[in-house]
C-alpha cells in the first residue's frame, strides 16, 4: 500500500504541469502519501529509478501518437498527411494550433511528470546513509542518483526544445522567457518560469555535466544511461547551445569508439532485429497507438498510412544508398489508391507483436553528425569531413565527397535529414539553425515545403500550409488553460496570450 500512496504523491506533483491530455488521471490527496521510509535501500532506490525511465518511454512523452519520435518530421517538411488516414496531429501539421486548442503534442505534461519522479529520488536519497553501507553500495547509490538527475535534464530538454527558443534559433533567442526548472518534490508547488532561455539550457548543462561524473562508464544493457550514452545526449544538448567546444570533446569519446549500423543491417534494426550503433533505446510496449503505426501501419496493398513521405525529400536519396532509403521508405500501392511512399520504420517489428518495438532514442550515427556540424561551425573543415565520411562510408557504395563551404554544411544536414528522419529531428533542427551565422542564406527563411500531393509523384493532397516563417510564434508551442488552473504562477508562451 505505501507503494501506491508513493505513485500517488508524484502525480500530484506532475499535475500542475499536466495539459489537458492528462487530465484523465486519477489523483490522490498529497496528504494521503506516506513514504517516509521509501527509499531506505537499494532496491527501492533502483525501482524508482526505473519508474523514472518508464516514465521517459510511456506514452505521451517518447511512445504516443504525438511523441518526441514523430513530432520533430509531422511538423516539418519530410511528410504530407494522408487523407485517408486517422487525421491524427492535424493541427501540429498544418501549425494550426492556439491556446485554446493547446500544443500538438502532450510532451509538456508527461515531461514534467517525468521531472517530478526524478526529483523525488534525488530529495529522499539522504535515507539511504552513506555511512552505513558497503563503498559498493555507495558507488551503486551515486549511479542511481546520476541516473535520475540525467533523466531530469533530458525531460526538460525536451519541454523546452518544444515550448520556448532554442539557443541558436535567433539573436534574441536566450534572453527569450524560459520554463519552469524545478528542482526539488514539492506536490503543492507552483512554480513560474525561469527569467530566461539562457537559464534554462544552462541549468540543463549543469544536470547533466554532475551526472556524467558518476554514472558507469558501461551499463549492462542499452536500456540504462552511461557515460558513453550520455556523452551523446550532451553533444546534442550543446548544439543546440551553440556550444561547439562542447559539442566535440563529448561527441569525440563516442565517435571512433561505437560504429555506426552497417548499411545491410538497418532494416533488421527498425525491425528490432539488431541494436547496431544504438546508444540509448527502450522497449516499447503500449497499448496507445505507439511506435508501429506512428506513421503507418500493415504491408503492401493493406497500407494505412498516416502520413507519406514528400516525393521530393524521396528523391534526395541516391541509387548509392539505396539499403538506408529501403529501410526507411517504402513504396507502396494500397487497395483503390495510387501509389504513395510510406514509413518503413517500425512498421514490422520482430518481437511478435505491432506495439511492440525498441525504441531508440539515441543512435550513434546521430552523434558523429552532431561532431561534424560542430567541427565545421567551429572552424574545422577538414575534420568536419572526415567525420561526415564516417557515416557516409557506412551508407553509401560510392559517393563523391570532397565538400568545402557552404557545399560542405549542406551534406552535413541532407545526411542527417536522410539518417535520421522519422526519429523526430527535423523540425527542431530547422529552428535551431534560424540564428546560426556563418550559414547558406536560407536556413534563416524557417520551413518552406514542397507543394506536392500525397502521392508518389507529387500529385494528390499537398499540406494546407506550405510555410512557417522564421518569426512564427508556432516555433513555440502554447499551452493550455488547464496549466493556469492548477499552476497560477504559470504564464502563456509569448504570442499566445
Amino acid at each position: 500500500m505505501m507503494k501506491k500512496y508513493f505513485k500517488y504523491i508524484v502525480l500530484s506533483s506532475a499535475a500542475f504541469f499536466m495539459s489537458c491530455e492528462d487530465e484523465d488521471i486519477q489523483l490522490s490527496s498529497p496528504g494521503d502519501a506516506v513514504y517516509e521510509v521509501y527509499y531506505s535501500s537499494l532496491p527501492e532506490l533502483e525501482a524508482a529509478v526505473n519508474g523514472t525511465y518508464n516514465a521517459f518511454f510511456g506514452a505521451g512523452l517518447y511512445s504516443s501518437e504525438a511523441g518526441v519520435i514523430k513530432i520533430g518530421d509531422v511538423l516539418s517538411d519530410n511528410v504530407i498527411q494522408n487523407p485517408g488516414g486517422r487525421g491524427t496531429m492535424t493541427s501540429g501539421h498544418n501549425w494550426t494550433y492556439n491556446a485554446g486548442t493547446g500544443a500538438p503534442s502532450s510532451i509538456y505534461g508527461t515531461g514534467y511528470h517525468m521531472v517530478s519522479r526524478a526529483n523525488a529520488i534525488l530529495d529522499n536519497a539522504y535515507k539511504l546513509d552513506d555511512n552505513l553501507i558497503s563503498e559498493a553500495d555507495k558507488t551503486k547509490k551515486y549511479q542511481l542518483l546520476a541516473e535520475a538527475r540525467a533523466l531530469r535534464a533530458i525531460a526538460h530538454f525536451e519541454i523546452a526544445r518544444a515550448y520556448i527558443k532554442i539557443p541558436t534559433q535567433s539573436a534574441d533567442a536566450n534572453s527569450f522567457v524560459g520554463i519552469a526548472y524545478p528542482e526539488t518534490f514539492d506536490p503543492h508547488a507552483t512554480p513560474g518560469r525561469l527569467a530566461t532561455v539562457a537559464d534554462v539550457y544552462n541549468k540543463i548543462a549543469q544536470d547533466l555535466e554532475d551526472a556524467y561524473v558518476d554514472l558507469p562508464n558501461t551499463s549492462p544493457n542499452l536500456f540504462r544511461l552511461n557515460k558513453s550514452s550520455l556523452a551523446g545526449i550532451m553533444s546534442r544538448v550543446y548544439l543546440y547551445m551553440g556550444r561547439y567546444d562542447k559539442v566535440m570533446t563529448y561527441a569525440s569519446t563516442v565517435v571512433g569508439t561505437v560504429n555506426p549500423c552497417p548499411s545491410a543491417d538497418l532494416l533488421g534494426l527498425w525491425r528490432s532485429q539488431n541494436s547496431n550503433g544504438v546508444l540509448f533505446q527502450t522497449l516499447v510496449d503500449s497499448s496507445d497507438p505507439a511506435i508501429g503505426i506512428n506513421y503507418s501501419q500493415g504491408t503492401g496493398g493493406n497500407t494505412v498510412s498516416e502520413y507519406n513521405v514528400d516525393k521530393a525529400f524521396y528523391d534526395t536519396f541516391l541509387a548509392t544508398e539505396s539499403a538506408r532509403r529501403d529501410a526507411s521508405i517504402q513504396l507502396v500501392t494500397p487497395q483503390n489508391s495510387n501509389p504513395m511512399y510510406v514509413v518503413r520504420k517500425y512498421v514490422q517489428s520482430a518481437l511478435g507483436a505491432i506495439n511492440l518495438h525498441y525504441g531508440r532514442y539515441l543512435r550513434v550515427e546521430e552523434v558523429i553528425l552532431n561532431l561534424a556540424e560542430a567541427q565545421y561551425l567551429a572552424g574545422q573543415q577538414g575534420n568536419a569531413l572526415t567525420t561526415l565520411n564516417i557515416l557516409r562510408d557506412a551508407r553509401y557504395t560510392s559517393y563523391a565527397g570532397g565538400e568545402s563551404g557552404d557545399a560542405l554544411f549542406e551534406a552535413i544536414i541532407n545526411e542527417r535529414r536522410k539518417e535520421l528522419a522519422f526519429e523526430g529531428d527535423r523540425f527542431f533542427t530547422l529552428k535551431r539553425l534560424m540564428g546560426v551565422p556563418g550559414i547558406p542564406s536560407h536556413y534563416a527563411q524557417g520551413i518552406v515545403r514542397s507543394g506536392n500531393g500525397h502521392f508518389a509523384d507529387g500529385t494528390g493532397n499537398p499540406s494546407i500550409t506550405q510555410t512557417l516563417a522564421p518569426d512564427a510564434r508556432e516555433w513555440q508551442w502554447p499551452l493550455t488553460q488547464s496549466v493556469f488552473i492548477r499552476n497560477p504562477n504559470m504564464t502563456q508562451t509569448p504570442g499566445y496570450e
